[in-house]
């Protein structure tokens, strides 16, 4: 299904943020992570801020003449709270590159409000796209949902043109939070990241199973005659720490202390040749 985007203006109109996200926890949340982060007054994120990193590299790679694909662009969920900054600034990609296109198996994806063209696809189907028309794609947080890494590789080396970009962040699987959710069944995870991360929705929880999720996984399921790896992991800001400031001060431990293999997340940057 193809439907045209409407304006940002009208998407504001359609949801008012406060009415989105509990306004308490938020403030709870902010409270903490300005006390475990002071720098965070200074601009309004940490130094160590997993979004900030990832998308000012994304944003490195864009032209005006780009056609961007987000995949799994959902309803928007970053621009979904009441004082957007930096964070979402780095997210709207419209004006920057010629067309922004979104996917997703959720109907959500109609009320996103900066998307040029929306579909809502069905997994492990082919993408309603022409192949070769995509300059760069943006996948955040959704490989980890994904069930068939063949395929989903597949059609994205299909969509990009020759030295287009993949761009993908997620969890590793051998972090602290991909090793945590792999022990846990999926009934459980939005019950438990509703009392992790208070500010959270249901609706943006899904099943995962971590599947191209660890840099040996990229090796197995990239090949080396169609990309060129550029990824690496990273320790962004503990979360899912629910209130505690002594929950936060572990997980900050641990991610100091853990080799390499071990840091939380995965941020793919792979070029196709």
């Amino acid at each position: 299904m193809d439907t045209s985007g409407p304006s940002a203006e009208v998407a504001r109109r359609k949801r008012t943020p406060c009415e989105s996200i509990d306004s308490a926890a938020r403030a709870r949340l902010i409270r903490l992570l300005t006390a475990m982060r002071p720098e965070r007054s200074a601009g309004g994120f940490p130094r160590d801020d997993g979004t900030i990193e990832f998308y000012t590299r994304v944003n490195a790679l864009l032209n005006h003449n780009m056609t961007l694909l987000n995949y799994g662009a959902g309803r928007g969920a970053p621009f979904d709270v009441p004082d957007p900054g930096l964070h979402q600034a780095l997210q709207q990609f419209q004006n920057r590159v010629a067309k922004v296109i979104g996917v997703d198996i959720d109907e959500g994806i109609h009320d996103h409000p900066y998307l040029d063209e929306r579909h809502v696809i069905r997994a492990n189907e082919q993408l309603p796209i022409p192949s070769g028309t995509i300059d760069i794609v943006i996948a955040d947080w959704v490989v980890e949902h994904l069930e068939s890494p063949a395929q989903w590789v597949g059609e994205m080396e299909r969509v990009l043109v020759r030295s287009g970009w993949l761009c993908a962040r997620t969890v590793n699987r051998w972090g602290y939070v991909g090793f945590g959710a792999r022990l846990l069944p999926n009934w459980l995870h939005a019950r438990l990241v509703s009392k992790l991360i208070p500010v959270a929705r249901s609706v943006d929880v899904f099943p995962t199973v971590y599947r191209l999720n660890s840099l040996a996984d990229l090796k197995r399921w990239f090949s080396t005659d169609v990309w060129e790896n550029c990824s690496y992991l990273v320790n962004s800001t503990p979360r899912y720490f629910g209130d505690s400031r002594l929950l936060f001060r572990a997980i900050e431990l641990y991610q100091k202390i853990v080799p390499y293999h071990f840091r939380t997340d995965l941020f793919m940057f792979m070029r196709r040749r």
